[in-house]
């Protein structure tokens, strides 16, 4: 996924997201990984991302990396049916 497409997801969640009496003020990813929260604006922003153990600042790269582990449960449900 290049930064365009990662761009073009984020802005479109925000939209998505943009009812603020229907969502909730912070969910956790399905991996566990990442807890996003609500912005003032509306949208929500991941910024942290828990990884070996360790809280690390949500960066370009940790997202590349968080999409990867998507990407492998993705492929192991799979695998399991």
């Amino acid at each position: 996924m290049d930064r365009r497409t990662f761009i073009s997801l984020v802005a479109g969640a925000a939209v998505t997201t943009a009812l603020p009496s229907v969502a909730p003020d912070s969910y956790w990813c399905d991996c566990g990984l990442v807890q996003y929260f609500r912005q003032p604006e509306g949208h929500f922003l991941g910024s942290y991302i828990f990884i070996d153990g360790e809280r690390k600042r949500f960066t370009y790269e940790l997202f590349l990396r968080h999409n990867h582990i998507h990407r492998r449960m993705v492929e192991e449900r799979k695998d399991r049916d």
